[in-house]
């Protein structure tokens, strides 16, 4: 399976990749974790660019395509093709959320890019919807500022503190999952880490069961 994480800041992505990590691990299954923007040389180059530098939300869409094109032939297809799961930390929704809808790239931009990659899985023969899961975690501000802390350093141009913007981003990534086409699914994720692990485990092994 191929597994995204969505989500604000502060609501634990990382956290539960690296948990889902090892659970499939103890279940035996090869599987990767993987960040986006990044995940393949290529695409961390351009990722240190992108969080660094002020572009056009054009130009910026399009950055994070090719690194993202360069992460899924390089990384993502073949591990897929290979029988290995992939975790990644973004996908899809974050360039809804992020270009889409905050920076108001065009529609017809944002579905170009969008079909381009879905053209790379079905140029090798994955011809199903990808990701097979996208797991959002739903987090309120003020959860969020006390996990992330009143930081002001190491900010990358994308990371925010302000509360209206969080707030859009975080009412995006809801309307993202109520327009995904995948199996998107939102955690609560005010709870506690091992809970929110519990809760997306519970929702693989459904998944799993389902494809029976």
């Amino acid at each position: 399976m191929f597994i995204t994480i969505e989500g604000v800041d502060g609501a634990g992505k990382s956290t539960l990749v690296e948990g889902l990590y090892r659970y499939l691990l103890g279940r035996q299954y090869p599987v990767i974790k993987t960040r986006e923007p990044g995940g393949s040389p290529v695409a961390e180059k351009l990722r240190a660019i992108a969080l660094s530098t002020k572009v056009s939300p054009l130009t910026e869409l399009y950055m994070f395509a090719a690194a993202r094109a360069d992460h899924c032939s390089e990384i993502i297809i073949p591990s897929m093709l290979s029988g290995t799961w992939v975790l990644c930390d973004r996908f899809h929704g974050s360039t809804y959320v992020y270009q889409y809808k905050e920076k108001k790239v065009s529609l017809r931009n944002y579905s170009l890019v969008k079909q381009s990659i879905l053209d790379l899985f079905t140029a090798e023969g994955i011809d199903w919807d990808v990701p097979h899961l996208e797991i959002i975690l739903d987090v309120p501000y003020e959860i969020a500022i006390e996990r992330l802390g009143t930081r002001n350093e190491g900010l990358n141009i994308l990371d925010t503190l302000d509360s209206s913007v969080f707030n859009a981003r975080r009412n995006a990534f809801i309307d993202y999952a109520a327009l995904s086409t995948n199996n998107a699914f939102i955690i609560d994720a005010v709870c506690s880490s091992e809970q929110v692990l519990h809760m997306a485990k519970q929702k693989i092994e459904a998944e799993l069961n389902s494809d029976l």
